[in-house]
């Protein structure tokens, strides 16, 4: 989804490539987590990892765009013009919006993951399903279980 120089925020418009390249690679970024966190709600394992997949190209995207504002402009933002302050911020603004979608995300992902960990151990897969018990020779070993996961939840 390419942005137009239409859906740019006024304070970009007409501040040069540079900024927009990075407004867009934002924005793309945040539409993207936020369909990654819609996915993430309703469990769609194959849209997570298409989206997971595109947001890797978008955050290359926007590391390139960032590389080449701090090749052209630097770290100084005393010297910038007001228009390139003004459209600093909003991009600035994008990026921590995307910040907190991203926090969302990782905890939806852990809470998921968590899930799937708690349904394996109760359907007595691996290890911590396991009961510890001496074999014939008198070491401790593990009791033979079924390689068939019952489905939980």
């Amino acid at each position: 989804m390419k942005n137009t120089n239409n859906s740019l925020p006024a304070e970009v418009q007409n501040t040069g490539a540079i900024c927009e390249r990075l407004w867009n690679a934002v924005s793309e970024l945040l539409n993207s987590s936020l369909r990654l966190e819609d996915a993430l709600i309703h469990r769609r394992k194959e849209e997570i990892w298409e989206i997971l997949a595109e947001q890797e190209n978008k955050a290359s995207t926007l590391n390139q765009a960032a590389m080449l504002w701090n090749q052209v402009y630097g770290e100084d933002k005393e010297n910038l013009s007001p228009e390139l302050s003004r459209a600093r911020q909003s991009i600035k603004q994008g990026i921590q919006r995307l910040q907190i979608v991203e926090k969302v995300n990782y905890s939806l992902t852990r809470n998921y993951l968590a899930a799937v960990d708690r349904s394996m151990v109760a359907a007595g897969a691996g290890i911590a399903g396991k009961k510890k018990v001496y074999n014939k020779g008198g070491r401790i070993g593990l009791r033979a279980s079924s390689m068939i996961f019952k489905s939980v939840g």
